[in-house]
């Protein structure tokens, strides 16, 4: 039977069907199990035939273009025999899907490639891209085992260059790893085996590594000449990519600003980014993210650049990386109180977690997140097992970044719990941020931070001399351009350092500029805390206008840890608002009781107050008291004596208050019992009532009094000013005079004298006795009343009589105030001498 004929029979039986005719004619079977039943039904060696004669049909199509057909190709000649051939394409398909970072792909080509063996240049190349694929989908353990193996056939073949490359790929590799110090390890080996060779790109990235390495390492000035190096080497060779990865590396660097740090970074970027170099794009959008957040506290542009980092790490196929990325913008979400986005983040970092070969591998990297959500949603023993657990994996691993890092939220937590009045080992808390300095001092993280922290711990702890040494040794190590975060560290210390030595104001003005700083910066949860620590020192110190302020501080720090779902904070916020409120209830009720007492003072004294004015035939008498609080420092009295006459008295305690009142209480009835017993003699029973003063009190205060005896027939009054304001007299025609001072005020010195004085009113006269409360009644504005406006209030009231004068004075000093605030006593007495009927 002719072909022609079987095909017929097969087309006809319904098995095949007809493609086409021209070019050549082309059939095409109507089910796969046809073909495979077909394909079954050759022999081995006609198999073998076919996929050879395939191979080479499509080798002759393809001239020129194989790298696309190179996985059927390696298929065709595998089937064929020709392992050759198939080794070529396999090790092709894998270098082709490497290029387009389709890893599992490649890394299926080139296992394959790998165990068809090959000659030892070919199996040099084929293990180097095996473990770059196994790289990038972050198996690194097993690509380590691969480069070793790299390794040893590019020794055999004495192809140094190749041992470069893999050396430096197998730092990388264990660092992501993990094995931070292994990293640097790997490295010292490799260019101890390359030593002595020529200037390469592959040199240039091993030395460059190793720089690398060191930095994490915590040697400082062995990763700058490393790095500064490769970086030179770099741009001899015009090797873009070593050139762009050094730059990345000089960026994270600690002995430099700021500024140069992101100049670095930026420059690597614009490097990296054009050129599909994804890594090294991935890597320095991400250290732009680490300077941005830990130099300018810039959380918010930080984050950008993490999920521009992130998003380019997935493109590359690296879960690690990805990762590594994400778990930093949820670190910069949280001080944001940005819980939704940080909680939408978690699905994604979970599912890449499981992606990794060896999940426990970046247990550490989510340990710091998992320790802060635990902590957040109030497990606080959970969240300090977990601390401890992550700090102890970071010593273990060599991580130096991550120590300081872990022993920084461990110490910041046991601060905290310490502060609600937990019973925490403040010893613990000292001891992890001193093993952070000692690691900073190393080239890693701030300089001054964790110096700060230790000043709080030992004011804390009551070791306030240790706590001023570690605040100076921070304030030396404090840079001028020092980053917000060491400016807020400053603050804080300040305040602690403050509090513990009770120098009240200092401490809250730092606490408000702390929570200043955190809420220009956005982050609105370190905000909460600094407000929480503001509140509980001004409820330490408890005035009054403390706790009102305490309260509205603690109520905005409640809405943050509702917002975000912190439990443990809120029922701090909320025990701490308990507290304000018993403390205000407390308050009030003393205050009240206070009122009522003083009220009750206050019923007591004007019980001194002389129930009405005697009658004085020819003269008319008005008197007024105006207290300025419930009780007063003012006194008047208008005291019968024998022979008619009166005792006419005014006086004002150079104080205010519940204090002022007693004193003038005693007074009083000191001067009336003088003046009775002294009715003749003005300045003897002032001299008898100022020795009695200073004998039965013990205190600053002193009282001002005018002491005069008035004989209603004659108009005359003897008297003695002692320190008081000077009466006005005002006669029946022309302007008011003052009755000059005789003496100094009861209460001062015990050998005081006071001259005596005597005056004629004549009828018509007006004379007006005042305390210094008319002449300091204050307006809006600070102005005094003083006393040429009482002048021309006297003058001014005619003499319609003593109660048109005492009306038109104090109408003259509430149109003068406005409304103002009344600060003292005020208190007059008017006495006029009736014209003759």
């Amino acid at each position: 039977m002719t072909l022609l004929n079987s095909l017929n029979a097969l087309e006809s039986a319904g098995l095949i069907r007809l493609a086409q005719l021209e070019p050549e004619l082309a059939y095409l079977f109507r089910h796969a199990l046809v073909q495979h039943a077909a394909y079954a039904s050759l022999l081995r060696e006609d198999r073998r035939r076919l996929h050879r004669a395939v191979g080479e049909a499509m080798e002759s199509l393809y001239a020129g273009r194989l790298e696309g057909q190179a996985p059927l190709l390696a298929h065709h000649f595998h089937e064929a025999g020709d392992e050759d051939r198939a080794r070529r394409y396999y090790a092709l398909a894998g270098a082709v899907a490497l290029k387009t970072y389709a890893n599992q792909e490649a890394e299926a080509n080139l296992r394959q490639a790998w165990r068809l063996g090959g000659t030892p240049t070919e199996r040099a190349e084929i293990l180097s891209g095996l473990g770059e694929a196994l790289y990038r989908m972050s198996h690194f353990e097993e690509a380590l085992a691969i480069w070793r193996e790299g390794i040893d056939v590019y020794r055999e073949l004495g192809d140094r260059a190749g041992m470069a490359r893999l050396y430096a790929r197998s730092g990388r590799a264990a660092w992501h790893g993990g094995d931070t110090p292994g990293s640097l390890a790997l490295c010292q080996e490799g260019l101890a085996a390359v030593a002595g060779m020529e200037e390469s790109a592959d040199l240039a990235r091993l030395i460059h590594e190793a720089g690398r390495a060191c930095h994490f390492n915590g040697l400082p000035a062995e990763a700058r000449e490393s790095t500064e190096r490769a970086l030179a080497m770099a741009r001899r060779l015009s090797v873009l990519d070593v050139e762009a990865d050094a730059l990345t590396t000089l960026g994270i660097l600690s002995d430099q600003s700021m500024e140069a740090s992101l100049d670095c970074l930026r420059r690597a970027a614009a490097l990296a980014e054009p050129a599909g170099m994804l890594e090294i794009t991935s890597r320095a959008f991400h250290n732009l993210g680490v300077i941005v957040s830990s130099l300018a506290a810039d959380l918010a542009t930080a984050e950008s650049y993490y999920e521009r980092a992130a998003d380019t790490a997935c493109r590359l196929g690296s879960a690690r990386q990805e990762l590594y990325s994400l778990v930093n913008r949820v670190s910069m979400l949280i001080p944001r109180a940005d819980m939704d986005r940080a909680r939408a983040l978690m699905p994604r970092i979970e599912t890449l977690a499981q992606r990794m070969a060896d999940p426990d591998a970046v247990q550490l990297e989510l340990a710091g997140m998992r320790v802060m959500l635990s902590w957040l949603a109030g497990d606080v023993d959970e969240a300090l097992q977990l601390a401890r657990a992550f700090l102890d994996e970071a010593r273990a691993r060599g991580d130096l970044q991550m120590v300081v890092g872990a022993a920084g939220g461990l110490g910041s937590m046991l601060l905290w719990l310490e502060r609600a009045g937990e019973p925490v080992d403040l010893a613990e808390a000292a001891a992890v941020f001193q093993e952070a300095v000692d690691v900073v001092d190393r080239g890693i993280g701030h300089k001054a931070s964790q110096r700060y922290d230790l000043a709080v711990v030992a004011a804390r702890q009551g070791r306030l001399e240790l706590a001023r040494r570690h605040f100076a040794a921070a304030e030396a190590r404090q840079e001028d351009a020092a980053s917000p975060w060491e400016r807020a560290e400053q603050l804080w210390a300040s305040a602690e350092l403050a509090l513990a030595e009770a120098r009240w104001n200092e401490a809250l003005d730092a606490y408000e500029a702390l929570a200043d700083e955190w809420a220009r910066l956005g982050l609105r949860w370190r905000w909460a805390l600094a407000l929480l620590d503001w509140a509980l020192a001004l409820l330490r110190r408890r005035r009054p206008a403390d706790l009102r302020r305490a309260q509205a501080l603690l109520r905005e720090a409640r809405a943050v840890a509702v917002t975000m779902g912190a439990g443990y904070f809120e029922r701090q916020v909320e025990g701490a608002l308990a507290e304000a409120r018993s403390l205000l209830y407390d308050q009030a009720a003393a205050h009240e009781q206070v009122a009522a007492e003083l009220a009750a003072a206050g019923r007591i004294q004007a019980g001194f107050l002389p129930e009405r004015l005697p009658a004085l035939p020819g003269w008319a008498l008005t008197a007024t008291l105006r207290p300025a609080r419930a009780t007063s420092g003012d006194f008047y009295d208008v005291v019968p004596l024998p022979g008619d006459r009166v005792a006419v008295l005014i006086a004002d305690v150079a104080d205010k208050g519940a204090a002022a009142a007693m004193f003038m209480a005693m007074c009083a009835g000191t001067i009336r019992t003088a003046i009775r017993a002294n009715p003749d003699a003005p300045e003897v029973a002032l001299r008898e009532a100022n020795e009695r003063i200073l004998a039965e009190t013990h205190s600053d205060m002193f009282v001002t009094v005018f002491l005069g005896v008035l004989d209603p027939s004659t108009g005359l009054l003897v008297y003695c000013n002692a320190g008081h304001n000077p009466p006005l007299h005002a006669p029946d025609a022309g302007g008011a005079v003052a009755l000059r001072r005789t003496g100094m005020a009861l209460g001062i010195v015990g050998e005081g004298l006071w001259e005596r004085q005597s005056h004629r009113l004549a009828p018509g006269d007006v004379l007006v006795l005042y305390t210094d409360g008319l002449t300091e009644a204050q307006n809006a504005a600070g102005e005094l009343f003083g006393e040429a406006r009482l002048r021309e209030a006297v003058t001014g009231a005619g003499h319609g009589g003593a109660e048109a004068v005492q009306r038109a004075l104090l109408d003259a000093v509430a149109a003068f105030v406005a409304g103002a605030p009344q600060f003292d006593d005020m208190t007059c007495i008017i006495l006029q001498r009736l014209q003759a009927s």
